[in-house]
C-alpha cells in the first residue's frame, strides 16, 4: 500500500489532475467560484434542531444538553456539510476526467504511456479528489461523529443489556458512523469516473452522474430501510433497529461501489484490447 501511494504522487497523470499542471478542469473551476455558496447551502441544509436553541443548554440542569451538543450535534452538522460539499463537487471533478481527455484529443496519447488503463482511471480519479480539501475536517468530524453516537448508544442501551451486548452494538455503530459519509463520496467518485468512459462529452457525463447519485440518495434512505426493518420485524429490537438504520445504507453504498468499481474494470480491459471511446 505505502508503494501503491509513493508511485501514484509521481505518477505524471495523478499530479496533471491534481492541478499542478496543465488545464484545469472547466467544470470544477466553475464550481469553485461558487464554493462560498455551496458551502453555505450545505450548512442550511445540515442545520440540526437543537442548533437554534444552543444558548438555553449552557446552565443549571441543561449542562448536559450542551455534552450532548458538543458530541453530537456539532460533528454531525460539519460532518453533513462536508458530505454534502463532496457529493456536490466529486462528479464534477471525476465525471469530465475522460470526457474531456476525448474531447481535446489526448486520450490516445495517455493510452500510449506503459500504464495500463486501468491505472490511468485510478490515477485520474484520485488526483481529481486530491484537489479537494476536506479530507482531513471529514476525519476529525467523522471521528467524533462516531465516538459521540457510540457513547450515546452506550450509556442508553447499557441498563437494559448485559455489558457485553452493549458494546458491541456501540462498536457497530461507531465503524458505520465513520465510513458512511466516505462511502458516500467515494460512490459519487466511482459513478462519475465510470461513466466517463463511456459518455459521449463531458457533460453528459454530468448528467448522468448527478442523476446516479441524487436516485441513490433518494432511494438509499434510512426511511426505506426502516420501512423495510418494520416488515422483517427488527424494529422488535430497539438497540438493534438503531444500527440496522445506519448500517443498512452504509453497507448499500459500500456494496454498489464495489459493483460499480468491477465494472470500471472490465471497462478498462475493453479499452485496452484496442477499443475507442467513440467522442461527439
Amino acid at each position: 500500500m505505502f508503494r501503491f501511494w509513493h508511485e501514484l504522487k509521481q505518477n505524471p497523470i495523478y499530479l496533471r489532475e491534481t492541478g499542478r499542471w496543465g488545464e484545469p478542469n472547466p467544470f470544477f473551476a466553475t464550481l469553485n467560484r461558487y464554493s462560498p455558496f455551496i458551502i453555505l447551502g450545505t450548512l442550511l441544509l445540515t442545520m440540526c434542531s437543537c442548533g437554534s436553541n444552543f444558548s438555553a443548554f449552557g446552565s443549571g440542569d441543561n449542562s448536559q444538553l450542551a455534552a450532548f451538543w458538543i458530541l453530537i450535534c456539532l460533528p454531525n452538522l460539519l460532518l453533513q456539510a462536508l458530505t454534502w460539499v463532496g457529493i456536490i463537487v466529486v462528479p464534477a471533478l471525476t465525471a469530465p476526467a475522460v470526457a474531456e481527455e476525448m474531447k481535446r484529443g489526448s486520450w490516445e496519447i495517455l493510452r500510449l504511456t506503459p500504464m495500463p488503463t486501468w491505472q490511468i482511471l485510478v490515477a485520474k480519479m484520485l488526483g481529481s479528489l486530491a484537489r479537494l480539501k476536506i479530507w482531513w475536517p471529514l476525519l476529525i468530524a467523522s471521528v467524533l461523529q462516531a465516538m459521540g453516537a457510540a457513547l450515546g448508544l452506550l450509556t442508553a442501551i447499557s441498563n437494559f443489556e448485559e455489558g457485553i451486548s452493549a458494546a458491541l452494538w456501540a462498536l457497530i455503530l461507531a465503524i458505520t458512523l465513520l465510513i458512511r459519509p466516505w462511502a458516500e463520496i467515494g460512490f459519487a467518485a466511482v459513478v462519475g469516473i465510470t461513466i466517463s468512459t463511456w459518455a459521449h462529452s463531458a457533460r453528459t457525463a454530468l448528467a448522468g452522474s448527478y442523476t446516479a447519485v441524487v436516485a441513490m440518495k433518494m432511494i438509499n434512505t434510512s426511511l426505506l430501510w426502516g420501512g423495510l426493518g418494520f416488515a422483517l420485524g427488527v424494529e422488535d429490537y430497539n438497540d438493534g433497529f438503531v444500527v440496522f438504520l445506519n448500517v443498512a445504507p452504509t453497507a448499500t453504498y459500500v456494496i454498489v461501489s464495489l459493483l460499480i468499481g468491477l465494472v470500471l474494470l472490465q471497462r478498462a480491459n475493453y479499452l485496452d484490447m484496442g477499443h475507442q471511446i467513440i467522442a461527439e
